[in-house]
């Protein structure tokens, strides 16, 4: 008697079909759209109809999957306890130096238009033999300033969003694992209150903190460049 055994196909990796949707979402999307942020506008168009769901919504940057960064996390924590800017540094170290090279393009060009406007007040206001056209490239120098100012901003803060949801599920999952292996001992000692709160409010608290960390040195950038082109211009006036 033969007993027929069911043979079950092999499963695709669990990363792998959201690797593909991802990729044929982003096949729809120009580098325009990216910078402009226009591929939102179908997700506001569907949102003007009907309320959203689930279905409705974007395939997440399979970077940013939830199961595949909960996985990673916990294999690099396996490898290297207690260090968690390892960890940080392995998940979130190129974008993260991506964000600071856009905060400090946008203080770059928030500190350029006063420097324009100097420029555009002695060499074409001052001046009545300007060229119309001078005064125009200068008002369009302007307009980009301000433009690409903003435009790395909330380039650099999306990043960092990015980064914060990593963060988060790292975490999370960390202290999900911690909490399956804490004797009866240390949980009594501990309490599910204290857990929970470590698990939600403490985490959101750090992931929260992930998009302005940039900002914590920006200031002090911007301030260095403000007063050397204050002493450059003053001389030793500002001295006396």
């Amino acid at each position: 008697m033969s007993v027929e055994t069911e043979t079950r196909p092999s499963r695709a990796p669990l990363l792998e079909p959201t690797h593909r949707t991802h990729h044929r979402h982003r096949s729809r999307i120009g580098a325009l759209s990216l910078v402009f942020f226009g591929w939102v506008v179908p997700l506001l168009r569907v949102s003007w109809r009907k309320q959203l769901g689930e279905e409705d919504l974007l395939p997440l940057w399979w970077r940013d999957d939830v199961e595949r960064n909960a996985r990673r996390g916990a294999d690099l924590w396996e490898q290297r306890r207690g260090a968690f800017r390892h960890i940080f540094w392995q998940t979130c170290g190129g974008q993260f130096l991506l964000g600071g090279v856009y905060r400090i393009l946008s203080d770059a060009c928030s500190l350029g238009q006063p420097l324009l406007l100097r420029s555009f007040l002695s060499d074409f206001v001052q001046d009545p033999s300007a060229p119309w056209w001078l005064g125009a490239a200068y008002g369009a120098a302007l307009v980009a300033c301000s433009f690409f100012a903003a435009l790395f901003d909330v380039a650099g803060h999306f990043i960092g969003s990015r980064q914060a949801v990593r963060t988060e599920t790292i975490l999370k999952t960390l202290m999900f694992n911690k909490a399956l292996r804490l004797s009866a001992a240390s949980r009594g000692a501990f309490g599910v209150g204290d857990v929970l709160t470590r698990m939600s409010v403490d985490v959101q608290r750090v992931s929260d903190l992930i998009p302005w960390l940039h900002y914590s040195y920006s200031p002090f950038l911007m301030l260095g460049v403000a007063l050397s082109m204050l002493v450059t211009q003053v001389r030793l006036a500002l001295v006396f």
